[in-house]
């Protein structure tokens, strides 16, 4: 029985080759939207990828921005008869949420709740990891 020739050394260099690209590879799909969020303080996240409770719709949006970056201010009404304040005090005390927007997406997305007057708000946006 013949035993199997070990690897030439062209061939150890290419299998080194194809792990470190594929080493460089995960490391730009996995910290490059990180990086880019960090220098970017004008990104927000989709309206979408906000985390609201049930019985809440979106009645109308406006981004701002300030010294830390850009946001959604979104006003909501309740759909199910509830009372925004009974809506947020049920949620505890920070009405506060946050969360990858996806399992690819490791962006924070940060959903903030509270009453501005009679109105119930929420404030969406993305948390810096770096703080930068």
């Amino acid at each position: 029985m013949r035993r199997p020739a070990p690897l030439t050394v062209s061939w150890r260099r290419a299998v080194i080759t194809g792990v470190a690209a594929l080493v460089a590879l995960a490391v730009v799909v996995l910290v490059g939207p990180l990086v880019a969020l960090e220098v970017d303080e004008g990104a927000v996240p989709p309206v979408s990828a906000a985390r609201l409770p049930e019985g809440v719709r979106v009645v109308d949006q406006e981004q701002e921005c300030g010294s830390g970056g850009c946001w959604w201010e979104l006003t909501l009404s309740t759909t199910d008869g509830r009372a925004p304040a009974d809506l947020l005090a049920g949620l505890g005390a920070s009405g506060e949420t946050c969360g990858a927007r996806s399992w690819i997406d490791r962006r924070t997305v940060c959903t903030g709740l509270r009453m501005v007057g009679s109105r119930l708000t929420a404030d969406v946006q993305y948390r810096r990891p770096l703080g930068l």
